[in-house]
């Protein structure tokens, strides 16, 4: 009998539906352990924060810098801190936090631990550059504080990463390097109890795995072994770890036919040196998960003992840790088709995790993760989510977390991914329903990793469950074949015969003026943008945004920028003008305004070429993103304009910008491998926040149809280049 058909529980039938959809394969020796007495994350969260008051809270009130000025600030912000750090239910959001850290700074409160909670809020709140005075300023005040070395290490990893999002890799090394000689002085000054050494364990592997470069890196691991009174499980496993890292990384990232036989031989040099380490350390302390999840990686590779399998290893990290989050995540990326697995057993491993029941951990949560690896893995098509119905199953899943009391922080969350489930598999009526039972708006984050846009799940939800459902299908469907023509004569039709249904009616009209900006945009001809009540043809991602004219729009940035993304595709050969006004933006901020293109929707939100103007700096930027740029500045000369007539024109990457009829860029826009092209052109601003508004207006766009030479320098930027 297949294991999975001997079910008990109130939902025994939804299991066994899940399993008729898949074909059967090999599963576990062993179940994954629901003892009620299991150690837990949310145990581990306990013990953390417990510690952080012992070094962080104590440790400020034994030989911090203290006040009356800002005592009582003081400590309720570490306090702040210390939730944030652990990820608390209900922790405040970085804005709260840098808030809190701005009033005990202000009140004159040097004291290095406060600085780094403060630098660490404005450097989590979009990589603001007022973060750096503060984290420099928290690594050159700790050495000689009675604070931990993990501190020092964190702060100084932190500013490392931080000067590095700004293209400072020289001084980010230095930085690198303080932090890697602060964790060789924890690892022999940190109390050498078994969860303190796991805290330690965990900083060491991010440190080795993820933000040290090689070198460091190596340094570090050397350097542990100097380390005279070093706990031997830690050392192990961070050798371990420091070796999987290594072995990857001489490796690379690609496919196997892509690696070089020097990549293969140094991979296989460090994976069994990882072999032994972390086989050692699993030895010495068999409660400790660490060194066993590790093990995952180097099965994975090929480098375990005879034998020894992904799974193995699995359930020895889990008989340690029974919802220790890396042995989930390494197990589902080792059944991946592309390391021999199969979707199959990815989803068979998340029907086992849901099986579990044990909706007080993050268990059954793995199954939702399972769906959304695969997805992720088949580009977003649905097709498995499809063909297998999961929405049936994971809206029970989702309901049963999102019920939860150890889940209702994330209730929210929960639901917006049941939401969008039932979407994609086209469950209008179940998406509607889940939306109208949501707590608060829909999560922006879960929409985000399901390449889903927010505006179009809402629309579909309401469209597709009114009387006219089989109607707008229909229309979707020409505008989809490029029946441009047709598809708005249906919209048009269906409008006129709407009449006490203004959500819907909305909707329409937003399809009749994208379609009718797209078939004037793919004729060739100047298409006048404009923005009428309600900016039909646009998306607002960011900000506020008000038209009082058709053709100006307003623009106030909030803390996540500003965005107003169009809805209708121009791909990557196109041509735009037309003005922006910044004389309503406060000069003294870092604010800046431009235009944004080749975005894709419903991807990463860095992901786009774009120009900002930032006027106050008296500089333009041109390049691929914006929060941590990659591309080149242009000086705008001694005198800055408060209004600029721009003129934009992409042939594939390839950019002329004028500025005020000036030739600011010719050349070609380079962005990372990882770029993920959209046809989206947008209005858009960087993390400027409260900063007053920016006035687009007179935009004109047209599609290019062979590469432009660049015009003479007095040319009319308002005028027709050609």
């Amino acid at each position: 009998m297949h294991r999975f058909e001997n079910v008990y529980s109130m939902r025994s039938t939804l299991y066994a539906f899940a399993i008729l959809t898949i074909t059967s394969v090999a599963i576990a020796d062993e179940p994954i352990p629901t003892d009620p007495s299991a150690f837990t994350m949310r145990d581990y969260r306990q013990r953390s924060i417990a510690n952080d008051r012992v070094w962080y809270l104590e440790g400020y009130k034994q030989h911090g810098h203290r006040d009356d000025a800002w005592d009582e600030s003081a400590i309720e912000f570490i306090e702040m801190c210390i939730a944030v750090f652990n990820d608390v239910p209900n922790a405040p959001d970085f804005k709260e936090l840098q808030s809190a850290g701005e009033q005990v700074v202000n009140a004159g409160c040097t004291d290095p631990l406060v600085l780094y909670g403060y630098g660490y809020a404005r450097d989590r709140r979009n990589h603001r550059r007022g973060a750096e005075q503060y984290l420099r300023a928290a690594v050159q005040g700790l050495p000689d504080s009675d604070y931990p070395a993990t501190l020092l290490g964190s702060a100084a990893s932190r500013l490392a990463r931080f000067l590095e999002a700004w293209n400072r890799d020289d001084e980010a090394t230095a930085f690198h390097q303080i932090a890697a000689n602060a964790f060789v002085r924890a690892a022999d000054t940190d109390p050498h109890d078994s969860f303190s050494q796991r805290e330690l364990v965990s900083r060491l592997e991010l440190q080795l795995k993820d933000y040290l470069p090689a070198d460091i890196a190596a340094s570090l691991a050397d350097g542990l072994q100097m380390v005279g009174g070093i706990d031997p499980c830690t050392l192990n496993t961070a050798l371990g770890l420091h070796h999987v890292a290594a072995g990857w990384r001489e490796r690379g990232k690609g496919y196997a036919n892509t690696v070089t036989e020097e990549g293969w031989a140094g991979f296989k040099k460090h994976l069994e040196q990882a072999q032994t380490y972390l086989v050692k350390a699993y030895e010495l302390d068999p409660t400790r998960p660490e060194a066993a999840t590790a093990m995952i990686t180097v099965a994975m590779g090929g480098y375990a003992a005879p034998g020894e399998t992904e799974r193995l290893w699995f359930d020895r990290a889990v008989a340690a840790q029974m919802d220790w989050p890396q042995a989930y995540s390494h197990l589902m990326w080792s059944i991946r088709p592309r390391w021999g697995g199969s979707y199959e057993q990815m989803f068979e491993f998340g029907i086992e995790c849901a099986q579990t029941e044990r909706f007080d951990t993050d268990v059954p949560y793995y199954l939702i993760k399972a769906l959304l690896d695969i997805d992720n893995d088949q580009e977003y098509s649905r097709r498995f989510w499809r063909q297998n119905r999961v929405d049936v199953f994971a809206g029970q899943i989702l309901d049963q977390l999102a019920s939860h009391p150890s889940h209702a922080h994330r209730a929210n969350e929960f639901r917006t991914i049941q939401a969008g489930i039932a979407w994609a598999v086209r469950d209008y009526e179940q998406a509607r329903r889940v939306i109208q039972h949501l707590a608060t708006d829909m999560e922006a984050q879960p929409l985000l990793k399901m390449r889903i846009a927010r505006r179009q799940l809402l629309d579909d939800a309401k469209a597709f469950t009114s009387s006219f459902a089989d109607e707008i299908h229909s229309a979707d469907r020409l505008r989809d074949l490029g029946q441009l023509d047709g598809a708005a004569k249906t919209y048009e039709q269906i409008a006129t015969r709407i009449e006490d249904n203004p959500p819907l009616a909305a909707i329409l009209r937003d399809r009749i003026v994208t379609t009718n900006l797209q078939t004037q945009f793919n004729s060739g001809e100047w298409v006048e943008l404009k923005f009428e009540d309600g900016l039909p043809g646009w998306r607002k991602r960011a900000g506020a945004w008000h038209s009082s004219t058709s053709n100006s729009v307003k623009g106030g940035p909030n803390d996540d920028g500003l965005f107003l993304i169009s809805e209708f595709d121009v791909g990557p050969r196109f041509e735009l003008q037309g003005e922006i006004d910044m004389s309503k933006l406060r000069r003294e901020n870092d604010a800046n305004t431009g235009i944004v293109f080749q975005y894709l929707e419903a991807f990463d939100r860095a992901d786009w070429l774009a120009f900002q103007i930032y006027n106050r700096e008296k500089r333009a930027w041109i390049g691929y993103r914006f929060w941590k740029a990659k591309g080149e500045y242009l000086p705008l000369g001694r005198r800055v304009e408060q209004s600029f007539k721009f003129h934009l024109q992409n042939w594939d990457n390839e950019a002329v910008l004028y500025l005020n009829g000036e030739l600011m860029f010719q050349g070609r826009l380079q962005p990372t491998d990882y770029f993920n092209p959209g046809a989206a052109i947008g209005l858009a601003g960087s993390y400027a926040g409260n900063s007053g508004y920016a006035v687009f207006r007179d935009l004109r766009l047209r599609q290019l149809t062979e590469r432009p030479e660049a015009p003479p320098t007095d040319v009319e930027v308002t005028g027709d280049p050609r």
